[in-house]
Order: C-alpha cells, then sequence, then structure tokens
C-alpha cells in the first residue's frame, strides 16, 4: 500500500512527520491514514499530470495537520 510505504520510507520524511503529528491530536492510527490517503492520491494523480509539486503536497498535509473537522 502506498500510504503505509510512505509513512515508513526514509524518502519521505515530512509524511511521516504530519502521521505522527495528526495520531499526537487524538486521531487514531486508522483515523489519521484516512486523512491522509485523499492527499497522497491527489498528489499522486496530479503530479502523474504535471500539475503539481512536492511543496503542493507538503502545504496540504500540513493543513490536515491543523483542521481537527
Amino acid at each position: 500500500m502506498a500510504l503505509v510505504d510512505q509513512i515508513n520510507s526514509p524518502d519521505s520524511p515530512d509524511f511521516r512527520f504530519y502521521y505522527e503529528r495528526i495520531l499526537g491530536l487524538g486521531y487514531s492510527e486508522i483515523q489519521t491514514k484516512e486523512r491522509m490517503a485523499p492527499v497522497l492520491h491527489q498528489y499522486i494523480s496530479q503530479v502523474m499530470k504535471g500539475r503539481k509539486n512536492y511543496a503542493d503536497y507538503v502545504k496540504k498535509l500540513e493543513s490536515i495537520s491543523r483542521n481537527q473537522s
């Protein structure tokens, strides 16, 4: 699964950072993955179309790690 790969990869420290940050907000592991999965999916889709870059991805991760909706 791409999400687990991102969490565990030394090549994606930002993803791991925000994963841990969202867990720290009190979300369960499953809830955290559910919040992050759409961001990863959107990033992969947009990169494949040449429309997004890594900085956009990190901004979105930061955004969801502050939003407790």
